[in-house]
């Protein structure tokens, strides 16, 4: 009983400690990096699991099913993880911190974005496609809407700005 009610406790109060840090944009964006390596390594095992499908490498799992589950047990789980890799690579091309990276990054982000659709897509899981598709038009949505209201904010800045100089603004005794 008291080893469930710590559980429960730790469980409950994991957020409130990673509020206590103070992520920059910098260190976010090489925790979402690292995100997506260990996602393209799960991918590239995965791969390698169909391809060799009877003469499997010494150190990975037999695999009986003649699928590409990774370390996963269960298909649906390692769809379930490449759409969420899938996510967090689409909303890592939508930073503003892709613009600063390196070629070497870029071709490394752009290989996990295809590594996991290729996985996402030869598993036929209906979670994990249901789930990616979900989650791409989520992210689109909201991107979209952040260069909809980015775009909203420059023109009205444009638009004031025109009326300052052209001496047609608010304050002009001109008008008045």
């Amino acid at each position: 009983m008291a080893f469930q009610t710590v559980i429960y406790h730790r469980r409950r109060s994991l957020p409130f400690t990673l509020f206590q840090f103070h992520w920059k944009n910098k260190d976010l964006d090489k925790l979402l990096y690292l995100l997506l390596i260990a996602g393209f390594i799960q991918a590239v095992y995965g791969t390698v699991q169909l391809i060799w499908q009877g003469n499997i490498v010494s150190f990975m799992a037999p695999n009986i099913s003649h699928q590409g589950y990774g370390i996963f047990q269960q298909i649906n789980l390692q769809a379930s993880f490449q759409a969420t890799m899938l996510l967090i690579c689409l909303y890592a091309l939508t930073r503003p911190g892709f613009k600063n990276l390196n070629i070497a990054g870029q071709i490394v982000l752009f290989l996990c974005l295809f590594s996991s659709t290729y996985m996402i897509a030869i598993a036929g899981s209906r979670v994990g496609i249901l789930s990616a598709t979900i989650g791409i038009v989520i992210i689109f949505a909201a991107a979209s809407l952040r260069l909809k209201t980015s775009e909203n904010l420059y023109h009205r800045f444009d638009s004031n700005h025109y009326f300052e100089l052209s001496g047609k603004g608010r304050n002009n005794k001109i008008l008045q």
